[in-house]
C-alpha cells in the first residue's frame, strides 16, 4: 500500500462520495463530524489532495462556476482500492487531548478562581457543541434533508455519530460532577475533611464501575 496518512484516507473517503473542490473538502472537514474525530488544520487539507494526485489516488480537473474555474478532484480505481486496503490496517486506540484538564491538574499552581475559570470556560464550550449537536440532530433526523453523502455512508455514519453524541453527554455530565465536587473547597489547601471526600469519592467511581462490569 502507498504511503498515506489518516487524513489522506479521510480525504478519499469524502472523494468516494463524490467529487469536491479543495475548498468544499476543507470546509466539510470543518463543520462535520470529522471535526470532532479528526480536526485538522485547513493549511494541511488544502495540501491534501495534491498528495493523492501525486500517489495516483484522484485526479484534478478544471469547471467553470460562474465566471470563475475551480480545480476539481475526483478519486481514481487505485484510490478506491487504497481506501478498501486501509479498512484491514490495525489502527491506534482512541488519542485523548485535553489542554484544559492539563490545566486543571496543574493548578496546585494558582487559586480556586483558575480553577471555577477553566470549569467555566469548559462548560460555555460544552453548551455550544450540544447546541450544535441538537441542529445536527434535527436534520440528521429529517428524511426530506438533503445529504452530501450515500445512502450507505449515512447509515455507517450513524456510529460515529452516536459516539460523539456520548461523548457530548459525558461532558456535561463531568461538569456537573466537578462542580459538585468543587462546592465546598473553599480554596485548594489539602485539608484532613478535603482528602476524605477524595478518598470517598474515588471508591465511588471503583462501586460504579463494579456495578458497570456487573450489568
Amino acid at each position: 500500500m502507498a504511503e498515506l496518512n489518516t487524513t489522506g484516507y479521510a480525504l478519499l473517503g469524502l472523494l468516494n462520495q463524490h467529487p469536491w473542490s479543495a475548498y468544499e473538502l476543507t470546509r466539510f472537514m470543518r463543520v462535520s463530524y470529522l471535526r470532532a474525530i479528526w480536526p485538522r488544520a485547513e493549511s494541511r487539507l488544502y495540501e491534501g489532495p495534491k498528495k493523492l494526485i501525486a500517489l495516483g489516488f484522484a485526479t484534478a480537473s478544471k469547471e467553470r462556476q460562474g465566471q470563475r474555474s475551480r480545480t476539481v478532484y475526483t478519486i481514481t480505481d487505485s484510490g478506491r482500492e487504497a481506501l478498501a486496503a486501509w479498512l484491514s490496517v490495525e489502527t491506534r486506540d482512541v488519542v485523548f487531548e485535553h489542554e484544559a484538564l492539563l490545566q486543571l491538574g496543574n493548578c496546585d499552581v494558582g487559586e480556586l478562581r483558575d480553577v471555577e475559570v477553566i470549569l467555566d470556560r469548559l462548560r460555555e464550550s460544552t453548551g455550544a457543541d450540544l447546541e450544535e449537536m441538537a441542529v445536527a440532530l434535527e436534520v440528521l433526523g429529517d428524511p426530506a434533508a438533503e445529504r452530501l453523502s450515500s445512502d450507505k455512508r449515512f447509515v455507517l455514519n450513524t456510529l460515529v455519530n452516536t459516539f460523539i453524541f456520548e461523548v457530548l453527554l459525558a461532558r456535561r455530565r463531568w461538569l456537573a460532577c466537578a462542580e459538585q465536587l468543587t462546592a465546598d473547597w473553599g480554596d485548594l489547601e489539602p485539608s484532613e475533611d478535603k482528602l476524605a471526600a477524595v478518598h470517598a469519592h474515588y471508591r465511588e467511581l471503583a462501586r460504579r464501575l463494579q456495578d458497570e462490569d456487573s450489568k
